[in-house]
């Protein structure tokens, strides 16, 4: 049977993957009550998330897609898209059962057709109507799919600045565009009120302290309305984790990495001091971006150790901008807690 691994006398047998699932519309609603049902705490929550698509048609070296396009034999980039009836229709389904302030769309890049993005439009405004939250890649915006963006409703969206240095972007994590391109993308966005959520990767492998006061500058021209700062992290199976390993900066205990990426690098830094002001300006990032004057305190501050203080105003930052300005929905006290867990800085 396609898809499994079995063990047969003390051996594993791997079978082959099932071919991908070419016609997305042909599968049945996700059993939401499955899901849902379980607590409270699942079903009161407010934010609702779907797929349009799946696949990735880029590369990039820390993420889990070419691992998937090498599993399917390079069919994974071919992204696969559900029609915007279908879409929608579940979408409405949902909303009519469950109480919903907030739609979140989870797919790597959401689809940008200008097509498929004018049909959409005009079926979720009319039969759904509630903001949403979505996935780009900023090098593939226009004045026109921004603008249809904004005509279905979209409130803010997910981008990846990653770093500031245009090397490092384009020969270590294999995205190309450039800082000009990345704001210019940005300024777009604004210009119909999408709020902007930047991801952000600090120490990097071979990157320093310096490469990533950069990334803080770039977050600071693209004028981002919540800057997300996270420390890179190996994850097994990614080209940049192999490249980490052999150049000396990670000695493969994949075994112990975090549960989340806000808490410690685990790479090799050539001074600890090196290693606690990259964590030092994790915490302190959304800060330094939403208050540019700020940037030289928040520089002198990196000199410290690493304290409850700093992570308590990561939390804060988190809470204040993620919670409100990018997702915005009424929160209950259980929603702060599972957040607090979420991040991994209880302490």
């Amino acid at each position: 049977m396609p898809n499994f691994s079995v063990k047969i006398d003390g051996r594993v047998e791997t079978l082959p993957p099932r071919p991908l699932l070419t016609d997305l519309d042909s599968l049945a609603p996700a059993d939401r009550e499955l899901y849902y049902g379980v607590s409270e705490e699942i079903h009161g929550h407010r934010i609702r998330s779907f797929l349009a698509a799946r696949g990735c048609p880029f590369a990039c070296t820390y993420c889990f897609n070419p691992a998937m396009d090498a599993l399917y034999q390079g069919q994974w980039r071919h992204v696969r898209v559900r029609s915007p009836e279908s879409l929608v229709g579940e979408i409405a389904g949902v909303v009519r059962r469950y109480p919903t302030e907030f739609v979140a769309f989870r797919e790597s890049i959401f689809p940008l057709d200008p097509a498929w993005l004018e049909e959409f439009a005009q079926l979720y405004s009319s039969r759904v109507g509630l903001p949403f939250y979505c996935h780009l890649r900023l090098d593939l915006l226009d004045a026109r799919n921004v603008a249809l963006l904004a005509k279905a409703g979209c409130y803010s969206v997910n981008v990846g600045l990653e770093t500031g240095n245009e090397r490092l972007r384009r020969d270590l994590l294999g995205r190309g565009a450039s800082n000009a391109a990345l704001i210019e993308a940005c300024r777009l966005l604004h210009s119909h009120r999408i709020r902007i959520l930047a991801n952000n990767m600090l120490g990097l492998p071979g990157a320093s302290f310096e490469h990533d006061l950069e990334t803080l500058r770039l977050n600071q021209l693209c004028r981002v309305d919540y800057a997300l700062a996270m420390l890179w992290q190996p994850y097994p199976g990614t080209e940049l984790a192999r490249y980490a390993e052999a150049h000396g900066y990670y000695a493969g205990n994949y075994d112990d990495l975090e549960f989340t990426y806000y808490g410690q690098s685990p790479l090799t830094f050539p001074r600890l001091r090196d290693k606690q002001r990259v964590e030092n300006l994790q915490k302190l990032f959304a800060v330094g971006a939403a208050l540019p004057w700020a940037t030289p305190l928040v520089k002198t501050l990196t000199r410290l150790r690493p304290n409850r203080v700093f992570n308590a105003v990561f939390r804060s930052m988190y809470f204040v901008f993620h919670q409100s300005e990018i997702f915005p929905h009424r929160m209950r006290l259980r929603d702060w807690a599972a957040n607090i867990r979420h991040l991994g800085l209880e302490s």
